[in-house]
């Protein structure tokens, strides 16, 4: 084989390339990972080539079965561990770690200044969490349009209407703040909230202080 030279899958329609060669024994033809045992040589009926991709594809959906698995067994056991005050640091350390690895928000915020929170979203909308980061030096108010924005859900905050976007930690039910104005900072410093917690964003009346969101 030459330096830099690559193989291009033989199959119909693929355009899979590799620098590893996958030649077939009878038609020496060099075939991608994914159809080396489905080609031209000996031609199969459809239930044969549906039969010979279950086998291939198989692994694959073993592996995000049992990985789904294991998330949500995590999960449980670390909304478990936080019942109990000994366990809570750190689990909440763990949360924090995981949140981490799948937040997303506004590139623009120096990394410094961000928290990161699993944003349930509301109840209306879906039963879906999200891994979402903020700025700590944003008002609860600022927070609460760019977790909408990033949720991709309806926000009229700024309307006269009745229902309101709010935030509710999930463990209690307890409305972080009704004051828009105050920081995110103000409520990590006096541990309202901590980073990596789990939040509800939820459509209420504005006079509400608690829901039910267990």
């Amino acid at each position: 084989m030459k330096i830099g030279e690559t193989y291009k899958c033989s199959y119909d329609g693929c355009k899979s390339t590799s620098i590893v060669p996958l030649f077939c024994d009878k038609c020496q033809k060099h075939f991608c990972i994914e159809h080396r045992h489905i080609n031209d040589c000996a031609p199969l009926d459809l239930a044969a080539v549906a039969e010979a991709r279950e086998k291939i594809l198989a692994p694959i959906q073993q592996f995000n079965a049992a990985k789904a698995s294991v998330d949500y067994e995590l999960d449980r056991s670390l909304e478990n561990a936080k019942k109990k005050v000994k366990n809570r640091e750190t689990a909440n350390k763990v949360q924090l770690m995981r949140v981490k690895n799948k937040a997303t928000g506004l590139k623009s915020i120096p990394v410094i200044d961000r928290v990161y929170f699993n944003i349930h979203y509301p109840t209306s909308v879906t039963s879906k969490v999200v891994p979402v980061f903020i700025s700590k030096m944003w008002s609860i108010g600022k927070a609460i349009d760019a977790i909408a924005e990033e949720l991709k859900i309806p926000n009229n905050n700024n309307q006269a209407v009745s229902q309101k976007l709010r935030l509710f930690r999930t463990d209690d039910g307890h409305i972080l703040t009704s004051v828009m104005s105050e920081k995110v900072e103000e409520l990590l410093n006096t541990q309202v909230i901590i980073d990596g917690q789990s939040l509800k964003l939820e459509y209420v009346l504005d006079e509400c202080q608690s829901l039910n969101v267990m």
